[in-house]
């Protein structure tokens, strides 16, 4: 069960499991509701091509009868021994997959809120109740399961935990000389530029005003330098809108959505990848920039430091 889109790394972490799993002990299916998630054609091909099939499920709102049927017949139908959820739709998987005498398994892709009053008082009853219906609890990083021991937000006693970083697959780059002087031409960029690139949907946590008020700070200081902010979400105008009052709109460059080849096209010409964001459980993209070789700073954020030794292998602020 899954619901957010492509540039979420839980969405490139699902589709990375579908291609690698043994075939001969598993077969998967993806459940989703198209009215409620942000996805496109890019997302469906991403995961046929990957290797399982899509079902989808009725209902533009998260607690839809019908939705509930739909998944309950799935189950019965295609005989679901593992129920895995991901993001909210993990509520009404606990219901029916308990129902259907499924084992549960859920996904903690971030960090609890800090304070009740961040949710509503129903959803956090609604999260906290139905979470004893769960066999187990999976966390991407040791920081994010350790806060769930800590604040206590869903029932882990007598639960199956475990902690399973987030990996990564870097495809084949092109990095000689030739390709990357094609590649900075392509994206008009001067021989001499510093090249900065963030990567993240656009919102609250991944935080990408405070990295433009900062860039501001960065440009004063030297003008031979421009940022790459990749992604799209429901703060993109204000982003822009931003980048405009701070006078960046020459040194800002917004790509907009873009598939998974495109992106680490970007990345092959990045100097330095920043990631700007007030929470995460583990940022697949920080991994996939190091991996790369490509210098990093980052927030001090859950599981950043478990990818970063501070002042070694990168730069916690």
């Amino acid at each position: 069960m899954f619901s957010a889109g492509m540039i979420s790394g839980a969405f490139r972490r699902m589709t990375d499991i579908i291609e690698k799993i043994n075939r001969n002990k598993f077969e998967i299916y993806v459940a989703y509701k198209p009215e409620y998630a942000e996805w496109g054609k890019e997302e469906i091909h991403t995961i046929t091509r990957a290797g399982a099939e899509i079902l989808l499920l009725r209902g533009r709102w998260l607690f839809d009868l019908r939705g509930f049927m739909d998944l309950w017949n799935i189950l019965q139908k295609e005989k679901i021994d593992i129920l895995h959820c991901w993001d909210v739709l993990g509520v009404p998987a606990r219901i029916i997959g308990k129902l259907a005498g499924v084992t549960i398994v859920e996904e903690f892709g971030n960090p609890p809120p800090v304070l009740i009053s961040e949710i509503s008082l129903k959803h956090y009853l609604i999260n906290k109740v139905t979470s004893v219906l769960v066999d187990g609890f999976m966390a991407c990083s040791n920081g994010v399961m350790k806060k769930y021991q800590e604040k206590k937000p869903v029932f882990l006693r007598n639960k199956i935990l475990s902690v399973v970083h987030n990996s990564v697959e870097i495809p084949y780059l092109n990095t000689s000389k030739n390709n990357i002087s094609l590649l900075r031409k392509k994206y008009n960029l001067a021989d001499h530029e510093v090249i900065l690139t963030n990567i993240g949907y656009f919102n609250e946590q991944k935080a990408q005003d405070d990295l433009l008020k900062a860039f501001k700070k960065v440009v004063k200081q030297r003008a031979d330098i421009r940022l790459f902010i990749v992604g799209w979400g429901r703060l993109e105008n204000k982003l822009k809108n931003l980048a405009k009052h701070l006078g960046l709109e020459q040194k800002v460059i917004f790509t907009g959505k873009l598939t998974r080849a495109q992106v680490f096209e970007i990345l092959s010409i990045t100097d330095l990848f920043v990631l700007s964001s007030h929470w995460e459980g583990l940022a697949i993209v920080l991994a996939e920039a190091m991996a790369l070789g490509k210098p990093v700073v980052s927030t001090d954020t859950d599981g950043s430091d478990e990818i970063i030794e501070n002042g070694k292998t990168g730069v916690l602020v």
